[in-house]
């Protein structure tokens, strides 16, 4: 991997940590005005965790974020209410 590209990442992850703030005002304000359940709209998703970039920095990147963010609970109890 080049030097611009790494620096690129970087510069990325700075962004994303700096928007997190306002990222989580902005959801609080969808969330509150939500009218499907979460269990109706997971359904729509079909297998959100399969990576869709196949690169193992990526791919253990993302199982990071989905464990971090606690992803992967939220999915898990949803599919437990389903039909």
């Amino acid at each position: 991997m080049s030097v611009v590209c790494k620096l690129a990442h970087l510069v990325a992850a700075n962004d994303v940590i700096d928007l997190l703030p306002r990222m989580f005002e902005k959801r609080a304000k969808v969330q509150a005005s939500r009218r499907r359940s979460d269990a109706e709209i997971f359904r729509l998703f079909g297998r959100p965790f399969e990576p869709s970039f196949f690169e193992s920095a990526y791919e253990t990147t993302q199982t990071q974020l989905v464990h971090l963010f606690g992803l992967h609970k939220l999915f898990e109890t949803a599919n437990s209410h389903q039909d």
